[in-house]
C-alpha cells in the first residue's frame, strides 16, 4: 500500500500534529564504514514525530528529485515585494544613454559580414564566422548556425527577449 507522506497530517502512535521532515544517509551495501564508495550510501528523507519520535514516512532522495522535477516552479507570491509599476522608473538623461540612441536599426560598414544594433539599449551583433555561416552575440550569449545575415537578423528580438528572461531569471529576492 503506497501512502502519499504529503497526506501525513498527524502521528500514527500520539496524534501529535508536530510532524518534521528530516534526512539521513544509510549504507545498504554491507561494505565496511570506510572503505564506502558515493555509490554504496543511499539518502533518505523521514517525516518524523517531534513529540514520540515515531516514523512516519520514508521517501528516497532519488524519488523526492524526481517528484520536484515533475512539478513546474511557481512564482512566489510576495505580498511584501515592491511593484515595480509603483516605483517610478525614468530614463536617465543624455545623449549618450543607451536607451536615447536608435533600437533596433542595424548597421555596419560591411553589411554583408557584420551589423550591429541595440536591443533593449545593449548592442547584439550578426557576424559571419569563420565557416561562412553566421552567429548572433548579445549580453555575452552566442547563438550561431545561421545562413544568412538576414536569418540571423531575424532571430535577433526573440534572442533578446530569451536572454533578458534568462538574466532576470537570476536575480534572486532577498
Amino acid at each position: 500500500m503506497i501512502i502519499k507522506a504529503s497526506s501525513i497530517t498527524a502521528c500514527k502512535a500520539c496524534r501529535s500534529t508536530d510532524l518534521t521532515w528530516h534526512t539521513t544517509n544509510v549504507n545498504r551495501s554491507g561494505i565496511q564504514e570506510g572503505r564506502l564508495r558515493s555509490g554504496d550510501v543511499e539518502c533518505l528523507f523521514f517525516l518524523g514525530c517531534e513529540l514520540c519520535s515515531e516514523t512516519l514516512a520514508t521517501v528516497s532522495a532519488d524519488r523526492v528529485a524526481s517528484l520536484m522535477n515533475s512539478q513546474p516552479v511557481q512564482p512566489k507570491a510576495d505580498t511584501d515585494a515592491v511593484n515595480p509599476v509603483a516605483m517610478e522608473i525614468c530614463v536617465r538623461e543624455g545623449e549618450f544613454f543607451p536607451l536615447n540612441l536608435s533600437q533596433q536599426v542595424w548597421y555596419g560598414e560591411n553589411p554583408k559580414v557584420m551589423q550591429i544594433a541595440r536591443f533593449a539599449g545593449q548592442e547584439m551583433t550578426a557576424i559571419a564566422d569563420d565557416s561562412g555561416a553566421f552567429k548572433l552575440d548579445y549580453m555575452g550569449h552566442v547563438v550561431r548556425g545561421f545562413s544568412s545575415i538576414e536569418e540571423a537578423k531575424s532571430a535577433a528580438p526573440e534572442l533578446a527577449r530569451a536572454v533578458l528572461e534568462r538574466l532576470r531569471n537570476l536575480i534572486q529576492d532577498v
